[in-house]
């Protein structure tokens, strides 16, 4: 709590001094901007760190403020795209009330935060572990070479993810040595987070191209197989026309 205080005031000193403008009074869960005589509300959401693959859950409403450590150039092209209302701690913002628009990117951080440490849980072997126990209910129950089986990973890997899980809360386990996964909308938040950065570059096996156009019109797929992407798309609507196969 004390970091995202510490955070929330050099982002409002930032945007103080960049925009010119005063903010009237802020707490950890709001914020009141004053232009023209005028009071503009919002409700902040603090994050440390941003990611892109966070961008894509936060469906961030018009009153709401996304405040920040850093937010690059394109992050804020794609934030200003999506309509999401910001401002950090090198003085880049963005805000689109009625009469009021603020568009400031590209200033630079006086200082770089640390990477965070990325917990076993949401690496590779971790992610396809909790994977497993989102899809199959009852599976973190189960004995240890179950789960291993089920989440294509080595045996080691799995005690010590259930290890971590249950330092951070993910699971518990009750009396009667039973295990139970415990906060599944968050947890399957964060692994949709960490999913693209640290496990979907090792799923892919190889990229090929096609000489025979549409071929995928003709082709037939086994029962393991669905399209996805474009071609779904396509089959989908009956309209559109892929480009990527």
């Amino acid at each position: 709590m004390e970091k995202q205080q510490e955070l929330l005031e050099q982002a409002i000193n930032a945007f103080q001094k960049t925009t010119g403008l005063v903010v009237l009074a802020h707490s950890q869960s709001a914020l009141i901007i004053a232009h023209n005589q005028r009071k503009y509300n919002f409700t902040a959401k603090i994050k440390l760190n941003l990611t892109k693959a966070e961008l894509a859950l936060d469906l961030t409403p018009a009153n709401k403020i996304l405040v920040t450590h850093y937010v690059t150039p394109q992050m804020s092209e794609q934030m200003k795209a999506l309509g999401m209302a910001f401002i950090d701690t090198a003085g880049n913002a963005y805000l689109n009330q009625e009469n009021l628009f603020i568009y400031v990117k590209g200033c630079k951080p006086k200082q770089v935060l640390p990477q965070a440490r990325i917990k076993r849980p949401f690496k590779a072997a971790g992610l396809r572990v909790i994977f497993a126990f989102l899809c199959n209910p009852g599976l973190e129950n189960t004995p240890f070479r179950n789960i291993a089986k089920a989440a294509n990973v080595a045996l080691g890997s799995v005690e010590a993810v259930i290890q971590d899980l249950k330092q951070m809360g993910y699971l518990i386990e009750r009396k009667n040595r039973k295990r139970q996964l415990y906060q599944k909308p968050a947890l399957l938040e964060r692994w949709i987070t960490a999913y693209p950065e640290q496990l979907k570059p090792k799923l892919l096996i190889n990229r090929y191209q096609s000489i025979t156009p549409n071929w995928w019109q003709q082709a037939k797929l086994n029962t393991n197989t669905y399209w996805g992407g474009e071609i779904a798309a396509a089959m989908l609507t009956q309209y559109l026309k892929p480009m990527i196969a």
